[in-house]
């Protein structure tokens, strides 16, 4: 190269540099590592804001772990799990059940399923109470009364269940406001679960339902993860994830770098 002509060439690297795209390769390897599909157990590919088995932390939000080891994958939510049946991303919903329920509904140890609405979740709109109740008996005062007609809600074997005399009852909503409930018997305990209402009506239907089947259908939770922001950033042609280097906080993977909501765009925005 002529040694007059070396000013000029410098100039225009220099102008070339500047407009090419700066990129990490820390940035490229996560955009290329969320945008892949990732199993879990049953379900095909997990999305965004859940992780676990071989998708890595940073494809999505700390709270969404799942375990992926088992035949259905399993998320912990205030320490009790539950066995997640379903994802629905469009309708962000997720269908899961009492893990201690699954097949059993006369678990050893019994737990309400109560989620604090402060958490990531909150109920779907078709959920139920269901309240389940073991070692009833028949007040003796009403045993001793022939003439008295007692009103047993819907029964349901235990195997701990010996005697006749001593049996497990299920209430919903639907029997209890049909005027069904307990104050005719003595329960040693008891427990709160949630399930699917439209499941649950068929408990109180002629044909009575069964309560295994009604538990395993599960019941829907909505979440609220940066739900507007992963949108913007999925239209913009990116991939959801979370910063490495502020946990818990958005980021939005791009082919060229990561943006804090959409490719090629650096302001934020306030999404739930």
């Amino acid at each position: 190269m002529h040694l007059h002509l070396f000013p000029t060439f410098c100039v225009l690297m220099t102008i070339i540099l500047i407009h090419i795209p700066t990129s990490s390769g820390a940035d490229n390897e996560q955009y290329t590592n969320c945008s892949r599909s990732y199993p879990c157990a049953n379900i095909l590919d997990i999305p965004y804001p859940f992780w676990g088995g071989d998708k890595p932390e940073y494809c999505g939000h700390p709270s969404f772990h799942l375990n992926c080891t088992g035949e259905a994958p399993q998320i912990t939510i205030e320490s009790r799990p539950y066995r997640v049946l379903a994802i629905d991303n469009g309708t962000f919903t997720l269908n899961v059940a009492q893990e201690e329920f699954w097949n059993n509904d006369c678990p050893s140890e019994l737990h309400n399923a109560t989620i604090n609405a402060t958490t990531y979740f909150e109920y779907a709109p078709n959920t139920e109470v269901l309240m389940l109740y073991y070692g009833c008996r028949v007040t003796s005062t009403l045993q001793l009364n022939i003439s008295t007609t007692i009103t047993i809600p819907n029964r349901f074997n235990c195997s701990e269940n010996q005697s006749t005399e001593i049996f497990s009852v299920y209430v919903t909503a639907s029997l209890a406001s049909s005027g069904q409930s307990i104050s005719n018997m003595n329960c040693s305990n008891s427990v709160e679960v949630r399930v699917n209402k439209t499941a649950a009506e068929a408990l109180a239907g002629p044909a009575s339902g069964n309560v295994t089947q009604v538990l395993n259908s599960g019941f829907g939770l909505v979440w609220a993860a940066n739900n507007t922001d992963c949108q913007s950033c999925v239209r913009s042609g990116g991939w959801c994830g979370t910063n490495a280097t502020n946990p818990g906080s958005f980021v939005c993977y791009c082919s060229d770098q990561s943006y804090p909501v959409s490719c090629n765009l650096t302001t934020s925005s306030s999404g739930t």
